[in-house]
């Protein structure tokens, strides 16, 4: 027997005091309210009294919502998080993570998401699709080139994106020595690569 989680903690803005307003009001009166406000009446006869995580107010414009014991409906808050932002008309999007977990060592007992909720709907990404993805750029690398048209690998974009982070933490290296620690031990660097650290040295100098 092995108990899984779904754990998360995110807290949400509030520019508008309308708006503030509406989503106070919806969960003080819980699910159950809720559902049957909206016409659901097949979700209002699976619906608890009370919302299936945490929420509280820590200042006058910002909610905190948390899924308490690890025991959270996710559905329900989408729901309400959907509503909240149709109904009142908000551009924003609504952007937190999730994690999924369990006290035993299973297989299928570890993973997360991230979801965004927005006017337009709910989109979610799991680590399976990360993991897809890797997997598919491993077996079939994309066709990537520098701007001289020569072709470079993944492995090479990566690395570039890495040193990129360096230089906007202030690493206090120079971009050769980043590179260097980054590339592939015994490979000899192109043109494009010595070009490229080259003008990093230029852009991002090294702070003093």
């Amino acid at each position: 027997m092995a108990d899984y989680y779904t754990s998360y903690s995110f807290e949400v803005e509030f520019a508008d005091p309308m708006a503030r307003h509406w989503l106070m009001t919806k969960l003080e009166r819980g699910p159950l309210e809720f559902y049957k406000d909206r016409g659901n009446e097949g979700e209002a006869e699976f619906a608890h009294e009370e919302w299936c995580f945490e929420w509280k107010f820590t200042k006058a414009t910002t909610l905190w919502i948390h899924d308490g014991d690890g025991q959270s409906n996710l559905e329900s808050l989408a729901d309400l998080l959907l509503a909240y932002v149709r109904e009142n008309d908000l551009d924003e999007a609504i952007l937190f993570s999730v994690a999924w977990t369990c006290d035993k060592p299973r297989l299928d007992g570890f993973g997360g998401s991230a979801l965004m909720v927005t006017k337009d709907g709910v989109q979610a990404k799991g680590t399976n699709n990360v993991m897809n993805r890797l997997e598919k750029e491993h077996k079939d690398p994309p066709s990537l080139k520098w701007d001289n048209g020569n072709d470079y690998t993944l492995a090479e974009h990566n690395h570039a994106w890495l040193t990129v982070g360096c230089f906007s933490l202030n690493v206090k290296h120079t971009a050769t020595q980043i590179i260097m620690t980054l590339y592939p031990v015994g490979k000899e660097m192109d043109d494009p690569i010595m070009e490229w650290i080259e003008e990093k040295e230029e852009t991002c100098p090294v702070p003093s």
